[in-house]
């Protein structure tokens, strides 16, 4: 799959690889409180637009996932 710093991994767990930490705490720290964040704003979308709300859960999938590619965001 390839290298976590790889420069065109951008995933949460690409960004402290990039920057020379080897460590995951920097990682957790980032990707916890993303699902609470996606789970506050798909209850506001659901209201409005439900293809805002699978737009926001793909979106935040591809954040925590360890390697994400830009096409996987398409």
């Amino acid at each position: 799959m390839g290298r976590l710093d790889y420069v065109f991994n951008r995933s949460l767990q690409g960004v402290p690889a990039r920057l020379g930490e080897t460590g995951r705490p920097l990682w957790a720290t980032a990707v916890l409180p993303t699902p609470c964040v996606r789970a506050w704003r798909i209850r506001r979308a659901v209201a409005r637009d439900r293809t805002a709300a699978f737009a926001l859960t793909g979106a935040a999938a591809c954040l925590v996932s360890p390697i994400t590619w830009v096409h996987h965001l398409v």
